[in-house]
């Protein structure tokens, strides 16, 4: 198929960019959707809200970083958890309470995926 003129060329040449273009977004939204299991992504939480946030709120966290864990880094799901609360405990170094509140509330909800 040979390509008559200048014009012909052109709306070739523009109908293919739009299909790179659709496809890019295509993609880039399928990745998205996969890399947060179509989750809307999370906001960052400033240092002042993690360190007023209750015992079950880091645990939700720690469960969406454990699920993020498994989805993006294959890695098992125990693993992932441990991963997960090792990353949030920080937070709770200078309360046992709440620490100790937190390992519960998460071992709880892993032990009940589980049964």
């Amino acid at each position: 198929m040979a390509i008559k003129d200048k014009t012909e060329r052109k709306v070739l040449m523009e109908k293919h960019c739009e299909n790179i273009r659709r496809f890019s977004k295509d993609k880039l939204v399928s990745m998205q959707e996969n890399s947060n299991g179509g989750k809307k992504r999370r906001r960052r939480r400033s240092l002042a809200e993690l360190y007023a946030s209750s015992a079950t709120e880091i645990a939700e966290l720690v469960m969406q970083s454990a699920e993020s864990y498994v989805n993006v880094e294959d890695m098992s799901k125990e693993v992932a958890i441990e991963r997960a609360l090792a990353d949030y405990m920080f937070w709770y170094n200078g309360d046992p309470n709440k620490k100790r509140d937190l390992e519960l509330i998460v071992y709880a909800e892993k032990n009940s995926e589980e049964g």
